[in-house]
């Protein structure tokens, strides 16, 4: 009975723990927190257009998984291309958080933020438990977890445009999990599922730095033949995981194979541009592996106190064990160009440097990094609070407060080197959903869809958003890469209302309908559209207006070409030039 109530009491602490990371979280962000339905972080197209293939990637595998899993790779976008979930990030790892929220609430706006403030609360809130478990102190899992709180990388630039990755809550278990010798196979079987389903993340930089850190760690246990055998452990507990990820790995080199110039294919530069030291671990926009002078500073004093006061055993196996994750992070996010004050450095990066080109951006995997570091942070916190214990012996210093005030004064070092901005100033966008009317007349289409006009990249995202909504294929996309025949596509798209380029449009895709925004058709073209809505064409039909959408049916696709007209609603007396563009 005692066991089971202190087992209790052990998770509601946890659980007040995770709350008060949660509510960190809606402070640092905030006003998002306010706006969990109607809005997402943004500062300028590039984070909304990446932020809403987020939602797009999470929203169609949840649907996936949900309906019909073996489907998961024909996403629809791109239509008619096959596998096209597998142009850019699957975003596998986040659907844990997202897919239960979108399931309830049919709200991918809402889940987005909830695995965006979640997983970084979830990140924070396992650094702590990892911390605590290894030093006892509380005190020290908020410092870790506040090293994680401060990562600019991670909080309010690129994974908040990209909210997906910040489903990295697994990383610091991990690496709690792999610390042990592993003298019994139970130990190294449960770093399978964790190393699985954290690389469900992201396979691109996620995926190869944890196996990166565990790799290295598996190469130093078989080189010392102490270890030898927990490295064999190791090394199979990452074979496993490696076959369990083999076929999303398989998926994507298919689309490789597919596109054999896909390294062309996209709206982003592929090569790798060049890094230098020592501003790319220190400006804090550079990547997750930027360390705050505060955190170098307190890791600094807990070298020196573990040097005056040498720690056991398993507490300098855990510092190691920190330290590698840091070290081998920091390494692995340099690409093959690296300067030192104007100097070329000679890297192992050189040897594979086509690989780095298609990661395009070394510096994310410096991910195990960020949590080597935090590591590394609730270490010191423990070995100067040991520290000032000693000094504090026998001066009537109460060890508790001692503990507590230098606590106080590490978080609000690591806030204030944050440069953290002022509560209320975090960028959020609001982002309108389609109106009813417009997703009903949709639904009436038997097929792919074109929404259109989109001149850029942040409509065609748009298009990936809306279509979560009507759930139709489109010939829309964007990603990381896109196929080679969507240029040639969406040229005819351009041209349209032409005959021509619509006949050629449905014989190769099957078009079956036209979602036209008007207010953003060129002057030239609108009336040749408003033409069409109000007399018909015999190859299309227009089945619904509302505001400036209007629904076309394609007729000879994939509709029945006697599909019935629908009464709608209409602006009557209001010029198109003055309604308000969604």
């Amino acid at each position: 009975m005692a066991l089971n109530a202190a087992r209790v009491v052990g998770l509601v602490r946890a659980m007040g723990l995770l709350a008060a990371y949660v509510g960190a979280v809606t402070w640092i962000t905030w006003p998002l927190g306010g706006s969990m339905s109607e809005a997402i972080h943004g500062a300028g197209a590039f984070f909304i257009t990446d932020a809403l293939y987020s939602i797009w990637a999470m929203g169609w595998s949840s649907h996936a998984l949900l309906t019909a899993p073996t489907t998961l790779g024909q996403a629809g976008i791109y239509h008619p291309t096959p596998d096209a979930l597998f142009y850019g990030p699957s975003a596998l790892g986040a659907t844990l958080l997202f897919a239960p929220v979108v399931w309830a609430t049919n709200d991918p706006v809402l889940a987005t933020n909830v695995v965006y403030m979640g997983g970084i609360a979830l990140t924070a809130w396992t650094a702590h438990l990892v911390v605590r478990s290894w030093t006892g102190s509380d005190l020290a899992g908020v410092v870790a977890a506040t090293t994680i709180l401060t990562n600019a990388w991670l909080v309010r630039d690129f994974v908040a445009a990209t909210p997906h990755i910040a489903a990295l809550q697994f990383l610091p278990l991990i690496a709690w999990a792999a610390l042990p010798p592993m003298s019994r196979l139970r130990e190294a079987a449960r770093l399978v599922p964790l190393i699985v389903l954290q690389s469900l993340t992201d396979v691109v930089y996620v995926a190869p730095a944890v196996f990166a850190v565990l790799g290295t760690l598996a190469t130093l246990r078989l080189v010392r033949p102490s270890t030898r055998r927990a490295g064999l452990r190791l090394v199979g507990a990452l074979g496993i995981a490696a076959v369990m990820l083999l076929p999303l790995y398989a998926a994507y080199r298919q689309v490789r194979l597919a596109n054999p110039d896909i390294a062309k294919q996209s709206v982003y530069p592929t090569k790798v541009f060049p890094q230098t030291l020592p501003e790319e671990f220190v400006d804090r926009r550079r990547g997750p592996a930027v360390f705050l002078p505060a955190t170098l500073v307190l890791i600094g004093l807990g070298l020196v106190a573990i040097a005056m006061r040498p720690p056991a055993p398993a507490t300098r196996r855990m510092w190691g064990h920190a330290a590698l994750w840091t070290a081998v992070g920091m390494l692995i996010s340099l690409g093959p160009r690296v300067f030192w004050r104007g100097y070329a450095l000679p890297v192992p990066q050189q040897l594979v440097a086509d690989v780095y080109t298609h990661l395009r951006v070394p510096a994310r995997l410096g991910v195990v990094a960020m949590v080597g570091a935090a590591l590394l942070a609730g270490l010191a916190f423990a070995a100067l609070s040991r520290w000032f214990e000693v000094l504090g012996a026998g001066r009537r210093v109460v060890p508790s407060l001692s503990r507590l005030a230098l606590a106080v004064v590490v978080v609000v070092a690591l806030v204030a080197g944050w440069g953290s901005t002022p509560l209320g100033a975090f960028p959020i966008t609001s982002l309108p959903r389609p109106a009813d009317t417009t997703i009903g007349f949709l639904r009436m289409v038997r097929g792919p869809v074109l929404e259109t006009p989109v001149p850029f990249e942040f409509m065609q995202a748009l298009a990936m958003f809306d279509a979560l909504f009507h759930v139709h294929p489109v010939l829309n996309g964007y990603s990381s890469y896109y196929p080679a025949a969507f240029p040639a596509r969406m040229a005819l798209a351009r041209q349209l209302p032409d005959a021509g380029a619509l006949t050629r449009l449905r014989d190769e895709t099957g078009l079956a309908g036209i979602w036209l925004h008007l207010d953003r058709v060129p002057l030239d073209q609108r009336e040749a559209w408003l033409g069409i809505a109000t007399s018909g064409r015999r190859d299309l039909l227009q089945i619904g207006r509302s505001g400036t959408d209007i629904v076309f049916l394609v007729r000879g696709g994939s509709a029945p070409a006697n599909a019935p007209v629908v009464e709608l609603p209409r602006l009557d007396g209001v010029p198109l030039d003055h309604v308000e563009p969604r």
